[in-house]
């Protein structure tokens, strides 16, 4: 039973054994299709990096033909053009300095005037203000003597609103002191006293 049992441990032991070298074999497999696919990519990208190299050095060598190009092109460009004009062209020429010298001469008296234009502004509203606080000083002044007069007169000025809500009420206890003599008299005495205070 014994020898039954250890010969059922070592077939399962071998079992696994199996198992386990198949999985590392299968493993092994994908390990090396990886490294394939690796390989290809990196050769990919080798590729990839020598091909934009020569683009480069394509385009370095365009950059320095172009720009040797382009200063043999400056150098040849005279650095002055000797004109010989005919006599009716030197006489436009002439005509066209005096005119505009003509032109400069309007234009600095356009700026001349420009410029007195705004100092005369200037000087507007710095005397308009002076004007405006003066005019109001003297309003004031002329006010302050009037109400004076009418003080030094014994008189006064008061709102006509005032005056006729006093006339009324003047009215109505004149009114009312008609109408009842008795209330009247002690109304009076009251009135009396609290004046004389």
């Amino acid at each position: 039973m014994e020898n039954n049992n250890n010969h059922l441990d070592s077939f399962a032991l071998l079992n696994k054994v199996i198992e386990t070298s198949e999985a590392t074999i299968e493993h092994y497999i994908m390990l090396m299709s990886s490294r394939e696919d690796i390989i290809r990519i990196d050769q990919k990208i080798d590729q990839s990096l020598i091909n934009l190299n020569a683009t480069f050095e394509k385009s370095f060598k365009f950059m320095e033909i172009e720009d040797q190009k382009r200063q043999n092109f400056l150098v040849s460009i005279p650095k002055s053009i000797e004109a010989n004009l005919s006599n009716n062209a030197n006489r436009q020429l002439e005509q066209f300095e005096k005119k505009s010298t003509l032109v400069k001469t309007v234009y600095y008296g356009m700026i001349a005037a420009l410029f007195l234009s705004i100092c005369t502004i200037i000087g507007n509203i710095v005397l308009a203000k002076q004007w405006y606080a003066e005019s109001l000083r003297c309003k004031i002044e002329i006010r302050q003597q009037i109400l004076d007069e009418i003080k030094n007169n014994g008189q006064s000025v008061y709102r006509m609103e005032d005056y006729k809500q006093l006339q009324y009420n003047t009215e109505l206890m004149n009114q009312w002191m008609k109408k009842n003599p008795k209330d009247a008299e002690r109304f009076l005495r009251v009135k009396d006293g609290y004046e004389s205070r």
